[in-house]
């Protein structure tokens, strides 16, 4: 069976254990947003005249567990950022989070990071060139990144390539 509560600070809505939020005013469902980069569930909450944005596992986790301890995220147990139900959800810290993301294949890594500069095959390139002799500064030059960062590449530190 579902179970419902009012949202703290807006009677107008309620939450179900299973992340649906209901406006009891019309009797509808509110359409969850997701979110484009996490897929993270958020929702558009007004009182009096005064819009909010929350985030869905969030308000299931206040309403169903325990207010939010400080420096805790919400963490899905299962990977999945649209599954909302109270039993797929729990406070952790960000490393517990990040080891969830890691663990269920959801952690952008290598090229996949909208910020890398660089893809595996030039990560490879570079480590060639420098086992034969090319130093860290011209690599740097030649690519156009850090000498920091292509140190870190060639001593392996980042851009760990995953097993084939």
């Amino acid at each position: 069976m579902i179970a419902w509560k009012e949202i703290t600070g807006f009677p107008r809505y309620h939450i179900s254990d299973t992340g649906v939020v209901l406006n009891i005013k019309t009797q509808r469902k509110l359409l969850p947003a997701t979110h484009r980069h996490n897929g993270a569930q958020w929702i558009v909450l007004q009182c009096h005249g005064e819009r909010t944005n929350r985030s869905i596992h969030s308000l299931v986790l206040e309403h169903f567990v325990c207010p939010r301890p400080k420096g805790a995220v919400c963490r899905h147990l299962d990977g999945n950022p649209a599954n909302n139900l109270v039993g797929n959800l729990a406070w952790g810290s960000m490393k517990e989070n990040a080891q969830d993301c890691e663990r269920h294949g959801r952690r952008a890594r290598l090229e996949k990071n909208g910020r890398a500069r660089l893809t595996c095959g030039k990560a490879a390139e570079i480590r060639v060139r420098f086992a034969r002799g090319t130093s860290v500064s011209e690599l740097a030059r030649l690519y156009d990144i850090n000498p920091g960062a292509i140190s870190k590449l060639v001593r392996g530190i980042t851009w760990r390539m995953p097993p084939s």
